[in-house]
């Protein structure tokens, strides 16, 4: 199922930023393309999407 950030937030992760959502929506939906099933990918790009948005942030803070 390709999820949409705004679908993938209201579902699956209602306290993403937008970023974060953007990016576990990707990440979800290339997940079950590759068969992968629908439970793992979303649990997956929810916690690789947390791990990975502070590191954009502080960049985009510092001028990075």
């Amino acid at each position: 199922m390709p999820w949409t950030a705004a679908e993938f937030k209201a579902r699956h992760f209602k306290k993403a930023t937008a970023a974060q959502a953007s990016k576990a929506a990707e990440m979800a939906t290339a997940m079950v393309k590759g068969g992968t099933d629908e439970g793992v990918a979303i649990a997956t790009a929810i916690k690789r999407s947390k791990r990975a948005s502070p590191r954009v942030s502080i960049r985009k803070a510092l001028g990075r």
